[in-house]
């Protein structure tokens, strides 16, 4: 029985098909865990931002009945500082 060099091809073909397959298969689930990562982590931060603001609120509504904690709201530059104005807008030029 004589081998065909057609078969021997088609053969190859699909061997290379079957790997590249493989290959594109395993990168993809590499892919989509590292994304589902990706979200979950950002879901956690913009949760702990959402955290921030609320309590960044509350502290500025509290320090307009207790101003005692004002010099701890300057120093982070949450509120302006008590004694300064706020800069004044250049006259405009022509």
């Amino acid at each position: 029985m004589k081998s065909d060099p057609l078969t021997g091809t088609l053969i190859g073909v699909l061997a290379v098909s079957v790997l590249l397959s493989g290959y594109f298969f395993t990168s993809y689930i590499m892919r989509s865990r590292e994304i589902r990562n990706s979200q979950a982590m950002l879901m956690g931060i913009n949760a702990r931002r959402q955290a921030m603001n609320a309590l960044v609120l509350d502290v500025m509504e509290y320090s307009k009945t207790h101003p005692a904690i004002d010099p701890l709201l300057e120093a982070t530059n949450l509120k302006p500082k008590t004694g300064t104005a706020a800069p004044a807008a250049k006259p405009a030029t022509k």
